[in-house]
């Protein structure tokens, strides 16, 4: 007697529902069967009939999941397998499943049975291949019904729409916030190719590095927000959230895309939308070059992060590349990623992948040499680090990457700047390398069981690669640094979760025996209780954090309880003080920087500088500050040249 393949719905919150719905093309099929050396089995549904693959191993399992089609299993057993009849308890569907005729065999010689199965009328349904726990292929239909394809799409309506309230609570405050005098001045206040559209100026735009960058649709960006706003900053600051909220719903798209998980894609996308290590993106006017180019990032990878590309894909995939090259040189990465997703996880060979990236590629070559190019100055941040070799460089970062994953998993001790050590911590250095070492070789070791936590990993990696200081940068670590890389770390995090949890459901009845508390619970009723306690926290962690970045006073208030022995710290808090008319207390703090913190030969230039022209100022103005406050405080209109 021929051995049966089981055929069986898979429990409520199996991991083999499909997140969503997509064709079954005939040549999809043609795919399968040569890609797994498959056989055939019959289905018919309502008009559709068809053949459908399953593997050719004795232990493959076969499972049909009829969407809103209730039944009952009466299963028979023979020889270790199951043959499932299934019939709807109530209504006008029948469901059957029939043993047929033997047709061909297996390798060892056993027949390979025929099964046919017939539904009364249309049905969406999902049939999933599993050889076992590594190696899964979901196939749905291939007529989807009108209020199927409804129902998704005010799905995602419904999740996107949350998504955004979830901003909206998290970050509405900012619109009362204003400029601080950390890049605003250069970026908005005292921008000069702000001030209008003629044609010179936006050749300039277009061509010009500015504040040492070559950004030149972060700066038009700028333009048009200058033109609406003015220099009133509720504006500009809304329109950060508003990205924001625009980057947590993409996010929400891509990671659904590429774990074929929307439970995963939504905790992903809404981690990212209120973690407090977001805050310095979206409150501070002149990260808004991070988002905007994180936008243009997330829709180049929506496209090209794709089993099969279509040509359509493909072009739209490399404009948003271009704008977002044109936004930050954060992007020179990402061609690194999509070709670690072509190899990983579409099994393409490393040639035929590279050469996918060709184009890509040589822009991101391009832009990294003129940007590299414009780095000529090293006025602000702290350069304590600027002297070591690469190698130190690298042994400091391995501590680094250690903090930044600490500060994902729950931030605290947050700041604008950052001051870790660069000398005497060759143990940490040593454990930290270690420690790195272990798990790369436990993700090595699961690149084949599961590759998508190695693109994960990767890609976290690969994000943090320009800020690393690979390339001299005046700074070693800052918040912003993780806007994007927190990302794939959420979704590692959240594809776990969900691993553990279908772990847990797929045990429930002996958790429950085994523990007291459960014994009363339902536990897919449970399923949303750790994501929505972890989104509640992070929100209220982000609303305590968030006034930190009302104004000036407020930022560098708390940064100089944070790291007050960081002269560039304390030469913003003076410049702060001498806005605000308290020169007494503005040259103090200065003269005190000069006593007791060393700065070096740079910052001590600058605050020599400072104290003899706040001397002059107080001098000039006979002893009174009244009215060089009343300059400071008073902007000029949009249409008046600033003094």
């Amino acid at each position: 007697m021929s051995p049966m393949c089981n055929l069986m719905t898979p429990p409520r919150g199996s991991p083999l529902r499909a997140p969503r719905s997509w064709g079954l093309h005939p040549r999809l099929l043609h795919d399968v069967a040569s890609r797994l050396k498959t056989r055939n089995i019959i289905f018919r549904f309502g008009s559709f009939s068809g053949s459908l693959l399953i593997l050719k191993t004795v232990r493959a399992e076969l499972y049909l999941n009829l969407t809103g089609l209730p039944v009952g299993i009466d299963d028979t057993s023979h020889r270790g397998y199951r043959l499932n009849r299934l019939q709807r308890v109530a209504g006008r569907t029948d469901c059957r499943a029939e043993s047929g005729q033997s047709k061909g065999a297996f390798a060892n010689g056993t027949k390979w049975p025929m099964i046919e199965v017939t539904v009364g009328r249309e049905h969406d349904f999902t049939v999933c291949f599993r050889r076992n726990l590594h190696r899964r292929l979901i196939v749905n239909s291939l007529d989807r019904t009108a209020e199927t394809a409804r129902r998704e799409r005010r799905q995602f309506a419904l999740w996107s729409t949350l998504l955004c309230v979830l901003v909206g609570i998290a970050y509405w405050p900012v619109q009362s916030f204003d400029f601080v005098n950390w890049d605003d001045t250069w970026y908005v206040l005292r921008n000069p190719y702000l001030g209008s559209w003629e044609l010179s100026n936006l050749k300039a735009i277009a061509t010009d590095v500015i504040n040492r960058n070559y950004a030149p649709l972060t700066i038009f960006a700028y333009l048009v927000e200058h033109t609406f706003f003015g220099l009133e900053p509720a504006g500009y600051h809304i329109f950060n959230v508003f990205l924001h909220a625009v980057n947590s719903v993409l996010v929400f798209v891509l990671v659904s895309q590429v774990s074929r998980n929307r439970a995963a894609g939504w905790m992903t996308a809404a981690m990212f939308a209120v973690h407090p290590v977001q805050i310095e993106s979206v409150a501070w006017v002149s990260s808004m070059k991070g988002l905007l180019c994180g936008t243009f990032i997330l829709a180049h990878l929506i496209c090209r992060l794709r089993p099969e590309r279509t040509p359509r894909q493909d072009v739209w995939g490399f404009v948003f590349f271009l704008l977002a090259l044109f936004s930050k040189a954060l992007t020179i990465v990402v061609p690194a990623i999509v070709l670690l997703y072509d190899m990983l996880i579409c099994k393409r060979k490393f040639k035929e992948a590279l050469a996918g990236q060709f184009a890509t590629g040589m822009l991101s070559v391009w832009l990294l040499v003129t940007t590299m190019s414009a780095q000529g100055t090293t006025l602000g941040g702290i350069r304590s680090h600027l002297i070591l070799s690469k190698l130190e460089i690298l042994g400091v970062d391995s501590i680094i990457l250690w903090r930044y994953v600490g500060m994902l998993l729950w931030p605290s001790g947050l700041s604008v700047l950052y001051n870790p050590p660069v000398s005497g911590i060759a143990g940490q250095v040593i454990v930290a390398t270690l420690a790195w070492g272990v798990f790369g070789a436990v993700v090595w070791k699961l690149r084949r069981v599961t590759p998508l936590l190695v693109l994960a990993a990767a890609s976290w990696l690969i994000l943090l690669l320009p800020v690393l200081n690979l390339t001299p940068l005046t700074t070693l670590m800052n918040d912003r640094y993780l806007y994007m890389p927190a990302i794939p770390f959420f979704a590692a995090v959240s594809c776990g979760l969900c691993f553990l949890w279908r772990e847990l459901l797929a045990s429930g009845p002996a958790v429950k025996q085994q523990t007291t508390w459960l014994r009363g619970c339902r536990l897919q009723h449970a399923r949303a209780t750790v994501p929505i306690a972890a989104v509640i926290a992070l929100l209220i962690a982000t609303r305590q954090h968030l006034p930190v970045w009302e104004n000036d006073r407020a930022l560098w208030e708390h940064t100089m309880t944070r790291v007050p022995e960081l002269p560039i710290v304390r030469i913003q808090y003076a410049m702060m003080l001498h806005q605000a008319g308290e020169d007494r207390s503005a040259i103090s703090v200065l003269e005190e920087t000069l006593a007791r913190y060393k700065p070096d030969a740079i910052d001590r230039e600058r605050i020599t500088a400072k104290i003899s022209a706040w001397h002059r100022e107080d001098a000039d103005a006979g002893g009174t500050r009244e009215w060089i406050v009343r300059e400071s405080l008073l902007r000029p209109e949009p249409d008046q040249p600033a003094r």
